[in-house]
């Protein structure tokens, strides 16, 4: 009876702690699944405002071009230009030039128009995955139950 109780008690043992980094790993997929849908969710102009640091405070004037009485410098390319020709970017607040430094389609200064259409393709892609999560660990070796007709 020693006997069976000592080699049953090791074994009850590996498996209760075989079941206890089972679900230590479990609630750790299922956190960092919480968290990737919660930023699915979050519109992108959040996400862009959240990635973009600010330079310069909105409203802050734009610098003055000493050799032009009237010129402004563009914050990027630094060219001198008149005030009729520079816009403040409203994410990071630089002040560039509309001919070369300003993103028409992106409303935003060439610098942060990466960024907002880096952070839009990444959202569609996350949108054409038909099971919205990641690609990875956490597919393998469920068998089918994932796979289409």
């Amino acid at each position: 009876m020693g006997g069976g109780a000592d080699t049953g008690d090791p074994g009850c043992r590996d498996e209760t702690v075989s079941r206890g980094i089972h679900r230590e790993r479990f609630r750790a997929q299922e956190e960092e699944e919480m968290i990737m849908m919660s930023s699915r969710r979050e519109p992108l102009f959040s996400k862009v405002r959240r990635n973009i640091k600010p330079v310069r405070k909105q409203g802050d004037p734009p610098e003055e071009d000493i050799e032009a009485m009237e010129g402004y410098v563009c914050d990027l390319c630094l060219a001198s230009v008149k005030r009729a020709e520079i816009v403040q970017c409203p994410f990071c607040g630089r002040w560039v030039c509309r001919k070369a430094c300003y993103s028409d389609e992106e409303m935003s200064c060439i610098s942060c128009a990466g960024v907002i259409k880096l952070m839009r393709e990444s959202t569609v892609l996350e949108d054409l995955r038909p099971d919205g999560k990641r690609k990875g660990r956490k597919g393998e070796g469920k068998g089918d139950q994932g796979s289409g007709p």
